[in-house]
């Protein structure tokens, strides 16, 4: 099995932000997770979207006390809860994928539309467009 790469690409700048990070490699065939994380919190709830390559198999989970929803593809996600309850910073969701055996060259995940709320409703995350990228060495 080729091993790949994941490459991560950031922004600078904001005091909240939710991204998307990964391990530095991993082989075709091989499962990996990829994590949801948020910064710099006082957000009670949170959507995003990530475009996951159709052949790439996954599930997605959270342990932040709040219900996740998300699409049947899983491309689509909302945090929520029925309470004001703030998310603590850290991982909010986490997303196991299986790389295809046949994998080859560079697939880009982009994490996109990512926003969140506070207990009035308020957008208080911005949009921001963090990605993962998988290399074949």
């Amino acid at each position: 099995m080729k091993p790949f790469l994941l490459l991560l690409l950031t922004t600078v700048g904001f005091a909240q932000t939710i991204n998307l990070t990964g391990p530095v490699t991993v082989k075709a065939g091989n499962t990996f997770n990829l994590v949801v994380r948020l910064s710099g919190s006082n957000i009670t709830a949170a959507q995003w979207k990530v475009r996951l390559p159709d052949e790439y198999q996954s599930t997605v989970s959270t342990n932040t006390g709040k219900t996740l929803v998300c699409t049947l593809d899983k491309t689509s996600c909302v945090l929520y809860g029925l309470n004001r309850n703030i998310i603590a910073s850290g991982p909010i969701a986490t997303y196991i994928l299986r790389a295809p055996i046949e994998a080859r060259g560079h697939v880009y995940i982009p994490l996109v539309e990512a926003l969140g709320s506070n207990s009035l409703g308020n957008e208080v995350v911005p949009n921001l467009g963090y990605a993962v990228t998988v290399v074949n060495p």
